[in-house]
C-alpha cells in the first residue's frame, strides 16, 4: 500500500506529528491508515466508511473499531479521503445548532469549492460569494460556437510528461532528432545538477536574498564554458607537446641516419685504399656504429610514427573553443529555460534558486477532461447543491497570459499521431509552445514578457499566425475561426495567473498567508485558502483544492472539535460481543462533553479564497 500513501502526500511507514495520540502500536496504526487510503483510492466515487476499511483488514488488526473510526474521521476531516464527486452513504453529522453553523466563503474558485465541500460534510451551512459571473476563479474553460473547448485558465494541474514526442522548429524547419536529444540531455543534466545543489545548502547573495534560478543556470553555463576553455587549452597543450616530441624524434632519426651514412662512407673509403685490414679496431668500430644507428633508427622511427599518428588524431578531433554556439544553438537551449518559465509561471530571474521553488516533473498518468477543467468544478457544485451567489463583490469584512486560437481543421496534426494522441510542438525565436488535445481544432500557446502585456489582441494573434505560417506554410489559414487571449494580470480578483517563490519568499511566508484573522478576544474568525497558501503545490489546481480542505479542517477543529471517539478506556468501551456487529458511526446530536476546546463557543467563520491582498480586510468584534 506504499503507492496509496505516497499519492496521498503521506509517507507510508511514518507517522505525521498530528497523528500521534494515545499509546497505539505504530505498525497497527499505519496498517489501518494505509488500508483506509487504499480503500478510498480503489473507488473514489463511493464514500469510504469505517465499515469498508474494517472489511479490508485481516483479523485481528480489524478488532479496534474505535481506532478505525478515528482514522477514517481524521483523513476525511483533512480532505485526504471522501472528497470531490463521491456519493455519500452516511448521514452528515451536525453538532451545532442551526444559527451557529453558518460559514461564508468568499470566492467560488477551486479552493472555495473545496472548502465548501468539506465544511458541508462536517455539518456546516455554507454560502459562497463570488465576484465574477461564473465559478472556477482562475480555472476557466470556454466553448466556441462549434463546441470546441478552450482552456484559458491561469491555474494548471501539476505538470507531467504527457507528450511522448515534441517537434522543435528553428527558422521554420524541424530540428533533427540527434540535436534535440543533445539539447534535452544537457538541459536535463543541468536541471538535475541544480536540483541536487539546491538540496545541499541555501544559496543567497550578500543582501540575504535567494539567488535566482536564472543566475544559477548562468553560473552553471559559466562553469561549462570554463571547463570547455580548460579542455581547449589542454588540447592545444597536447598538440604542442606531441609536435615537439614528433620534431625531436625526427631530429633523432636524422642524426642516426647521418651517423650510419658517415660510418659506411668511411668503411668504403678505407676499403678502396686497401687499409681496411690494417686497422681492425677502426673497422669493427665503424661497423658497430652502422649497426647501432640502424637499430636505434628503427626504435626512434616507431616513436615518431606514434607521435605522428597522435598529432593527426588531435587535428582530426579538434576541441571547441565555446561550449555552445552563440547563435542558433544558444537560442534553442534558451528555449528550454523558457519552457521552465512556462512550467513555473514566472521569469527565472524572479524565481528563487531553492529546493522548494521548482519540482522535478515526472512522467505520470494523464486524464483528459473532454469538457474542460471548469466542468469538473461545476459538476461538484451541482452534486453538492452548493449555495453560490455570483456577481457578489466583497469589498470589506466587518464584524461590526494564455492564448487560444481555433481553426476549421487541425492542419498541425501529421503522421500517426494525428488521430489518437496529443500534439505538442515548439518554435524557437520566438520561443512559443503549442499544444492541442486529440481531435481538437484548438491550438493553445503561451506568450510571456512585458511586450505581450502591452500589445493589443490583434497584434498578438498576428504574431502567432506569422510563426505558424513560417512552419506550415500554406497549410495554415490566414485567419482563425476564433481566438481568445487571456490577461490574468488585469483581473481584479486574480491579480495574476498564479504565485511563485520570488527571491524574497521564505517558507514561513506561507504560514503567515494562511494564518487566520482573530477577533478582539483572540478567536480565529477569518480563514485563508488558495494556491498561494500551499507551499508544496503553489500555482496549481491541486494546491488550491488542498488549501481549501486545510482551511475547512481548521474551521471544523476550532468550532466543532476534533470529534475523535474517546479511547482512554473510561468511555464507550466495546465488549467482545460487539466486535462482530455493525458499526454505527455517523450521528446527529450535541457535541459530547470534553470534545470542544476549553472556552470555545461554536460560531460561524469566513473562508477567504484568492490573493494575499485579502488579508487587508478589517476585523471587528
Amino acid at each position: 500500500m506504499s503507492s496509496e500513501a505516497t499519492s496521498s502526500d503521506y509517507v507510508d511507514d511514518e507517522l505525521r506529528g498530528e497523528e500521534f495520540g494515545p499509546s497505539i502500536d505504530d505498525n497497527v496504526f499505519l496498517l489501518i491508515r494505509n488500508s483506509t487510503l487504499a480503500t478510498w483510492q480503489y473507488n473514489p466515487q463511493k464514500e469510504c466508511t469505517a465499515s469498508d476499511v474494517r472489511n479490508n483488514i485481516f483479523p485481528p488488526f480489524n478488532s479496534d473499531l474505535d481506532l478505525i473510526q478515528n482514522v477514517v474521521h481524521f483523513l476525511t476531516r483533512h480532505g485526504l479521503i471522501n472528497f470531490g464527486r463521491y456519493t455519500r452513504s452516511t448521514r452528515i453529522t451536525r453538532f451545532m445548532v442551526r444559527d451557529r453553523r453558518k460559514v461564508i466563503i468568499i470566492g467560488a474558485g477551486t479552493a472555495g469549492i473545496s472548502a465548501a465541500n468539506q465544511l458541508i460534510s462536517t455539518g456546516f451551512d455554507v454560502t459562497i460569494l463570488e465576484g465574477r459571473g461564473r465559478i472556477g476563479g482562475r480555472v476557466h474553460s470556454i466553448k466556441t460556437d462549434s463546441k470546441q473547448v478552450m482552456e484559458t485558465g491561469g491555474d494548471t494541474l501539476e505538470e507531467h510528461g504527457v507528450y511522448d514526442y515534441t517537434t522543435i522548429y528553428v527558422d521554420g524547419k524541424p530540428l533533427n532528432d540527434d540535436k534535440i536529444h543533445l539539447f534535452l540531455t544537457h538541459y536535463e543534466s543541468a536541471k538535475g545538477a541544480l536540483n541536487w545543489e539546491a538540496h545541499q545548502r541555501e544559496h543567497r547573495d550578500e543582501n540575504g536574498l535567494f539567488v535566482s534560478r536564472q543566475r544559477a543556470y548562468e553560473n552553471l553555463m559559466n562553469l561549462s564554458e570554463r571547463s570547455t576553455l580548460i579542455k581547449y587549452f589542454n588540447h592545444c597543450k597536447s598538440l604542442e607537446e606531441v609536435a615537439r616530441a614528433r620534431e625531436k624524434h625526427y631530429n633523432q632519426m636524422k642524426n642516426l641516419r647521418n651517423t650510419a651514412l658517415m660510418a659506411e662512407n668511411r668503411l668504403k673509403k678505407l676499403e678502396e685504399q686497401g687499409l681496411l685490414d690494417n686497422d681492425p679496431i677502426m673497422r669493427r668500430s665503424l661497423k658497430r656504429d652502422v649497426a647501432t644507428s640502424i637499430q636505434k633508427f628503427d626504435e626512434v622511427s616507431n616513436a615518431f610514427e606514434a607521435a605522428d599518428n597522435h598529432w593527426k588524431l588531435l587535428n582530426e578531433h579538434p576541441q571547441a573553443k565555446q561550449f555552445m554556439h552563440p547563435g542558433s544553438d544558444f537560442n534553442t537551449y534558451n528555449f528550454m529555460l523558457g519552457f521552465e518559465e512556462y512550467l513555473i509561471g514566472a521569469q527565472l530571474e524572479k524565481v528563487q534558486f531553492s529546493c522548494d521553488s521548482a519540482v522535478n516533473k515526472e512522467h505520470g498518468v494523464a486524464a483528459r477532461l473532454t469538457e474542460g477543467v471548469a466542468e469538473l468544478l461545476l459538476r461538484i457544485t451541482q452534486r453538492r447543491n452548493l449555495d453560490i451567489h455570483l456577481n457578489h463583490k466583497v469589498v470589506d469584512i466587518d464584524y461590526s497570459g494564455v492564448d487560444d486560437v481555433k481553426f476549421d481543421k487541425a492542419f498541425w496534426a501529421t503522421g500517426s499521431r494525428a488521430n489518437n494522441q496529443a500534439t505538442q510542438f515548439v518554435t524557437v525565436s520566438p520561443n512559443i509552445i503549442w499544444s492541442s488535445t486529440p481531435g481538437s481544432k484548438v491550438l493553445t500557446t503561451y506568450m510571456v514578457g512585458d511586450s505581450c502585456k502591452d500589445s493589443p489582441d490583434d497584434v498578438i494573434i498576428q504574431r502567432a499566425l506569422a510563426t505558424l505560417h513560417k512552419v506550415f506554410g500554406n497549410n495554415c489559414p490566414r485567419t482563425p475561426l476564433s481566438a481568445h487571449i487571456t490577461r490574468w494580470h488585469e483581473d481584479e480578483f486574480a491579480f495574476g495567473s498564479g504565485s511563485f517563490m520570488s527571491l524574497r519568499t521564505e517558507k514561513t511566508d506561507f504560514d503567515e498567508l494562511m494564518k487566520p484573522l482573530k477577533t478582539s478576544d483572540g478567536k480565529n474568525r477569518v480563514y485563508f485558502a488558495g494556491e498561494h497558501t500551499s507551499s508544496s503545490y503553489a500555482a496549481t489546481i491541486q494546491g488550491a483544492w488542498m488549501s481549501g480542505a486545510r482551511a475547512a479542517a481548521d474551521i471544523a477543529n476550532d468550532y466543532v472539535g476534533f470529534g475523535f471517539v474517546d479511547m482512554s478506556g473510561t468511555k464507550n468501551v466495546r465488549g467482545e460481543d460487539e466486535e462482530g456487529g455493525d458499526m454505527h458511526i455517523d450521528h446527529d446530536g450535541p457535541l459530547p462533553e470534553g470534545m470542544l476546546p476549553d472556552g470555545q463557543q461554536t460560531n460561524g467563520g469566513v473562508v477567504v479564497e484568492g490573493n494575499p491582498e485579502a488579508k487587508k480586510a478589517k476585523v471587528d468584534n
